[in-house]
């Protein structure tokens, strides 16, 4: 938190997981109450980013599921919340990464019954877009997919750009091509993040994957594209930067403040 303080000045809200403030995913942990008294303290708005909600999913939501995203919608106010696309639990085995998705008539009713169901907590609801490297369709397919989702929903688009780059690049496709499939109309939120290439000797072929590890600074590609979308996304709420806690030692925070101290200007030059 001492940490967070540095930023806070730059921020409108925070985005919160609220899986991660519970244990066992059930009994509430002691850092939520350290958490809601942060943010009560200082009057920080809050939006929520699911990481449980098992979008793609046939598995039904865990008992008490829906009930618990309620409180966390009671006490921290969430102005909008979010979950990940895809799959993320299966025969009651729950997934590290959400497994994707097939373009199916059937895979979109899922989703969007799921993303109803949630609309009932919260006031507005988005999905994000998840980074995967093997993919069910052709990476310049997938806007259309999303843009169908967020319409039969009538739901928003978390545009996670790094995400989007990732894909790209490992597909061999170009990122301003993606970016104008999709409809920018139903974008409720951008994510900035950075990663890395995976090491040649993973694969037999000694290919290099881009990662989406939230661990580097956001690369360049991520920054121009953030640019010339901002002025095309009416819709628009707010930016996060994602950064996993463990690429975050003291000496990373000025770098990391300068970079949301980037992309608030940039926010700032479109609105």
């Amino acid at each position: 938190m001492a940490q967070l303080e540095r930023v806070l000045p730059l921020l409108d809200f925070v985005e919160l997981s609220p899986e991660l403030l519970y244990l066992d995913g059930v009994r509430p942990a002691a850092r939520r109450e350290e958490l809601l008294a942060w943010v009560r303290g200082r009057e920080v708005a809050c939006v929520g980013h699911g990481l449980s909600g098992n979008l793609g999913g046939v598995d039904p939501l865990p008992p008490g599921w829906l009930e618990r995203l309620q409180a966390d919608q009671r006490d921290f106010g969430f102005a909008w919340y979010s979950e990940h696309l895809g799959a993320g639990a299966h025969g009651g085995v729950e997934l590290t990464l959400p497994l994707p998705l097939p373009p199916t008539d059937e895979a979109v009713g899922v989703v969007v019954a799921r993303l109803r169901a949630i609309a009932e907590v919260v006031p507005q609801v988005a999905f994000e877009h998840v980074a995967v490297p093997l993919t069910l369709m052709p990476a310049l397919e997938e806007p259309a997919f999303l843009n169908r989702i967020a319409r039969e929903a009538g739901c928003g688009i978390v545009l996670d750009l790094h995400n989007a780059y990732v894909q790209c690049v490992n597909a061999g496709v170009e990122l301003d091509a993606w970016l104008a499939r999709l409809e920018l109309e139903r974008v409720l939120e951008v994510h900035l993040a950075g990663g890395q290439d995976s090491d040649p000797s993973w694969l037999p072929s000694g290919r290099s994957m881009r990662l989406d590890s939230h661990d580097a600074a956001i690369p360049e590609p991520v920054w121009a594209a953030l640019e010339a979308l901002l002025p095309r996304c009416p819709a628009l709420r707010g930016v996060v930067l994602e950064r996993l806690p463990q690429a975050l030692p003291p000496a990373a925070w000025g770098p990391y403040a300068a970079e949301v101290a980037r992309a608030r200007e940039l926010l700032c030059s479109a609105r």
